[in-house]
């Protein structure tokens, strides 16, 4: 499945080509440069004399699909990896900060507004 399908080499692979002149936009003869499978990477030093690299990884190759194809990732240059997150700038308190009370705040009534009766009323009350 795909473009390199009939071939003899580089089988599920992605090809790496180089080509002699033109930038690669009209005919030119080329020469392979490597064949990678998932998970492999490849890195071509100083990338049209930068000085810089160019990093080729090949995250996944799908030939059970069509058409198949590869998710792949291209870096140019030095790739940074962003600074971890600091640690929380706080501590957590040791106890809590306000003690709880020991009594009541307010004292409750002597007695009772009114008291219970004994029994059910023999009547409904209205309300």
């Amino acid at each position: 499945i795909g473009i390199n399908s009939d071939n003899a080499q580089a089988d599920n692979q992605v090809t790496i080509y180089k080509v002699k002149a033109g930038e690669g936009l009209g005919y030119s003869t080329s020469s392979l440069k490597g064949m990678l499978r998932s998970g492999r990477s490849m890195t071509i030093t100083n990338w049209r004399r930068t000085g810089l690299d160019l990093v080729i990884k090949v995250n996944a190759i799908n030939t059970s699909v069509s058409p198949g194809y590869a998710d792949v990732e291209i870096a140019f240059g030095p790739q940074t990896t962003p600074n971890p997150t600091k640690f929380p700038t706080k501590r957590p308190t040791r106890s809590p900060s306000k003690k709880p009370t020991t009594k009541p705040t307010a004292k409750p009534t002597a007695e009772s507004t009114a008291k219970p009766t004994s029994s059910p009323s023999k009547k409904p009350t209205s309300s």
